[in-house]
């Protein structure tokens, strides 16, 4: 026992002569970790940035896109959009039978690229819901209307649209059925869905 606390002793006495030299030593422990704390995950992230340019600038220029896109287009849905039963199709028969079917696959390949975009954003900064829905608006399969009023109808994708068109100073999106009147025996009446 008397040889252990002799060395105790003499490390005591050690550690008293040399506060300064053990101070100083501390605060470069400190420094230096601070400065890794602080510089690695900056080194990280620049190497992750010379790497991949190409996949931030297209996350950067999405991301402002549809910063002015999405509102864009969401205010300029007509009020009444979803309060038919059945889309309301116009006929164009105006249009030649080429200039129709070029409007309509260009169409179809710009709510692709909408709808992709949309995916991605989940993933990176953007309105992701959003974009995916003006993406599905343009495109054409069977039963998007019912997809569409689904999608809008989701609390917080109808609220954004609403209060973007607000700031819009446009009417709010209406989601109800219009209600059918229908003449029997000279009285109307009413039929809900």
């Amino acid at each position: 026992m008397g040889r252990f606390r002799r060395k105790i002793n003499c490390m005591r006495e050690w550690i008293t002569n040399h506060r300064i030299l053990l101070g100083w030593l501390g605060a470069a422990t400190v420094v230096t970790f601070l400065a890794t704390l602080f510089t690695v995950p900056w080194l990280v992230v620049r190497i992750w940035i010379i790497n991949h340019r190409i996949l931030l600038a297209a996350s950067v220029v999405t991301f402002l896109a549809t910063l002015f896109l999405v509102p864009w287009l969401v205010i300029r849905i007509p009020a009444d959009y979803f309060t038919h039963q059945k889309r309301h199709r116009q006929a164009k028969q105006s249009q030649h039978p080429i200039i129709r079917i070029t409007l309509i696959i260009a169409k179809n390949v710009l709510g692709c690229l909408f709808v992709v975009i949309g995916f991605i954003m989940l993933l990176v900064p953007g309105q992701g819901i959003m974009t995916m829905l003006i993406g599905v608006m343009f495109l054409d399969f069977p039963r998007k209307y019912q997809l569409e009023r689904r999608l809008v109808s989701y609390g917080p994708v109808f609220r954004s649209i609403n209060w973007l068109r607000h700031r819009a100073r446009q009417d709010p999106l209406m989601l109800e059925f219009a209600k059918k009147e229908t003449p029997v025996s000279g009285a109307k009446l009413t039929t809900r869905r």
